[in-house]
């Protein structure tokens, strides 16, 4: 099922004994999902079921984070033991450093560039280093997974 927003059509998931026919198109303002949908596009550091499933049949959620705090020297970031993850699928992210040159992860160019994003069972963990008196200013990861329980 798609929706219009703004001119561009999106992929939006009926929920269960939707009425509307297979193929069907629905105008929608950008404002408000209808009731009882839910908009899988969606980036929020709270939970969101992506409506896909894994090859074990799992289905898989993605969450943000907030690593600003990251430096070439920090490691644990983000504790993520209350997300219950049972696998990875997928990590991304980008980091905007104070030149203004937005990297996204992982990114490697020599050793004074580079950054990386890595899951130890615990936390998010990453590495990053953008030239020589260049300070993150700000970055994100994208994780995809699946759930334990």
């Amino acid at each position: 099922m798609k929706y219009n927003d703004n001119g561009e059509y999106k992929d939006i998931y009926i929920k269960t004994f939707d009425t509307l026919p297979v193929g069907a198109e629905v105008d929608y303002t950008g404002s408000v999902v209808p009731d009882g949908w839910t908009q899988v596009d969606s980036y929020s550091t709270s939970e969101v079921n992506t409506g896909k499933t894994w090859i074990d049949g799992k289905p898989i959620y993605r969450r943000c984070a907030d690593i600003s705090a990251i430096t070439s020297s920090n490691s644990n970031i983000v504790d993520v033991s209350s997300w219950n993850i049972q696998n990875i699928i997928s990590l991304s992210g980008f980091i905007k450093d104070s030149y203004n040159n937005i990297n996204v992860v992982p990114m490697y160019d020599s050793a004074s560039n580079y950054s990386v994003l890595f899951f130890n069972g615990t936390y998010l963990r990453g590495r990053c280093a953008i030239g020589t008196g260049g300070t993150i200013s700000n970055a994100y990861a994208i994780v995809e997974y699946t759930k334990t329980n």
